[in-house]
């Protein structure tokens, strides 16, 4: 953050000086032609803040000292003896309030804890307070601060030796300085002890908490008005350099020093950051080329039971396979994710899942410190929704057509179907209500699909919806949901022998033996139809496993499926079974072998 003023110089005499070596005072120096100090065009104002560090890497403070008419940038040769005034950033209680404000430096040279410019008594210095100096124009500042508090801006004038060219009058003391403004300090080292590290970070996270409206604005390190996770990002990465730094030793100056006084080391312990993130949970929408995955931020850390702060990065990774804690590393990295936010926050990306060949997805949040959170759970793409689902209809029963879903999308692929009916109109809410017709396995991706369903003549509106199911049991969007319902009279199309009356009869289920699901095959004669009729699959023992079909009979053939599943959904064991169709008081029965 760049933070770059001008100020202009006039010749209008007012200074600030010190007193005599007994006292602290103010005055003014007779005869002299040192020129006070104030803004240069309102285009260039004094900015009410500047934010430092320990590492002196988060602020950029820039001062450019301008003069005359003209506004001109201010050189040597604008001032008696071709002096070039100093620029400071002061630590002075008289002018401005520190609160535990401290400036910190490396021993390069730029902090003092006084003016030394003086070989007589002590308190003949021209300031006794700390000070970060540059003696350039433009002055650019990398503020070194820990603390809060307001630092003042000064323009060191010639002191003491030069005292006599420049005001001769003067006697015991000279001018030294002119205060410009009080600006308000603010870094990253919140307890001023020259370390910024998990300290801080418990601190704004705990800030962070409370409503925008109540958070104190010296956290505001950005400047831009309010305290958010821009904020906390700065904290973390102005740790992470403190460290990248090797953490050196800093140095201070407390107080007013009036006699030698040299800078001296500030004591701090370092503490890490070991707490990782919060796992989060992630879910998933959409399926093949639109997959939309969304989740919420954790916090940095988890602190009393609660997560706080912000963590530094997502990281999502896919594959075609399941995903566990073991491989998550070795699967494939998502690009383009969006950054943490404060906890709570909500977040979403959308892939082509199909395009990736990603099935599976899960995700795991590092904070700045490289601590990595548990796996979140995984989630996966679903089968591609059918969208073809069409009907042809006959004298006594409805064709249905449609393409097994996956063609160029593999993980769109089904393993199975969940095709129903229904006499009214079948959606998302309705369908699990509607009657399974057919439930048997899919073919290959792209191929072509075919049920018949006998619905009887003069059968009324029928529709139909499909799902695709995978091999975990995962079901895709609904389908369309296309209507049908064949004629009343007059009607001879030579499909499935209409006027053909059939026998009650249970074909042997195929294919069989069976390791993933049967297609089973039933007639009704023409006579019967309406009567109550029921399908059902029993154990050896005479259990019911599951019943297939209930409900008034409807001549013709019909055709549905078993997916060798249970009641409850359960997978049946291996062994034999026994397939049962009643029909009024008539029984029709056919075995079974299931392999696993």
């Amino acid at each position: 953050m760049e933070t770059r003023f001008r100020v202009l110089l006039a010749p209008i005499v007012i200074l600030l000086a010190l007193g005599m070596c007994d006292q602290i005072a103010m005055a003014s120096c007779p005869n002299c032609h040192i020129p006070n100090v104030f803004t240069c065009q309102s285009s260039y104002p004094i900015p009410n803040v500047v934010v430092g560090s320990p590492s002196g890497q988060v602020g950029t403070f820039v001062v450019e000292l301008h003069t005359g008419t003209d506004c001109h940038l201010l050189t040597s040769s604008d001032m008696p003896d071709h002096f070039l005034p100093q620029i400071w950033l002061a630590i002075d209680q008289d002018f401005c309030p520190g609160d535990n404000l401290r400036l910190l430096d490396n021993l390069s040279g730029a902090l003092h804890c006084n003016n030394e410019n003086t070989t007589e008594c002590a308190l003949e210095r021209c300031v006794t307070w700390p000070y970060l100096e540059l003696d350039e124009n433009p002055a650019t500042f990398h503020p070194r601060l820990g603390g809060f508090g307001q630092i003042s801006l000064q323009l060191e004038l010639p002191c003491k030796e030069r005292c006599s060219s420049f005001c001769p009058q003067a006697t015991g003391f000279c001018p030294g300085y002119v205060a410009i403004q009080c600006v308000e300090a603010r870094s990253t080292d919140f307890d001023a002890n020259a370390i910024t590290d998990q300290t801080e970070k418990i601190t704004l996270g705990q800030e962070l908490l409370k409503p925008v409206s109540q958070r104190a604005l010296k956290y505001d390190l950005n400047v831009d008005g309010v305290v958010d996770a821009a904020d906390y990002r700065i904290v973390c990465t102005e740790m992470q350099t403190e460290i990248d730094q090797g953490r050196p030793t800093l140095y201070t100056c407390d107080g007013s020093c009036l006699d030698s006084c040299s800078p001296y080391a500030v004591p701090g312990t370092f503490v890490p950051d070991q707490s990782a993130p919060g796992a989060v949970t992630i879910a998933l929408s959409g399926s093949g080329t639109s997959v939309t995955l969304s989740w919420v931020s954790p916090g940095n850390d988890t602190y009393n039971g609660q997560q706080i702060g912000v963590a530094k990065e997502f990281i999502v990774r896919g594959s075609a396979n399941p995903i566990t804690a073991g491989n998550f590393d070795a699967a494939t990295a998502l690009s383009g994710l969006p950054a943490p936010d404060l906890p709570g926050t909500g977040h979403q990306i959308s892939i082509n899942a199909c395009s990736l060949g990603l099935k599976y997805f899960a995700l795991k949040t590092r904070d700045y410190s490289g601590n990595t959170s548990a796996m979140s759970n995984v989630v996966a793409a679903p089968p591609n929704a059918i969208t073809d689902l069409g009907v042809t209809v006959h004298c006594t029963s409805i064709d249905l057509t449609w393409t097994a879903p996956g063609s160029g999308c593999p993980i769109g692929a089904a393993a199975s179907y969940d095709l129903r009916m229904s006499r009214s109109a079948i959606n998302d809410m309705s369908f699990s209500s509607a009657e399974q017709i057919f439930s048997g396995p899919a073919g290959s991706p792209g191929s072509p699909e075919f049920f018949n369903v006998g619905v009887g003549a003069c059968s009324g509106k029928w529709y139909f919806a499909i799902k695709a199911v995978d091999d975990s049991g995962r079901t895709s969007a609904i389908s369309n949901d296309p209507f049908g319902g064949t004629p009343c009279r007059n009607c001879d199309d030579g499909f499935a022998a209409p006027r053909r009356d059939l026998p009650l009869s249970l074909a042997a289920p195929t294919p069989t033996p069976a390791t993933a699901g049967v297609t089973i095959r039933y007639s009704v004669p023409l006579a019967r139809a309406g009567e109550p009729l029921e399908l059902a699959v029993f154990d050896p023992g005479g259990r019911r496993i599951r019943t297939l079909r209930t409900g008034a009979a409807m001549a013709g053939e019909s055709m549905l499926s078993w997916d060798l599943r249970a009641e409850g959904g359960q997978p049946s064991a291996p062994g034999a079974y026994f397939l049962r169709l009643r029909l009024g008081p008539d029984v029709r029965t056919r075995t079974l072998m299931v392999l696993r």
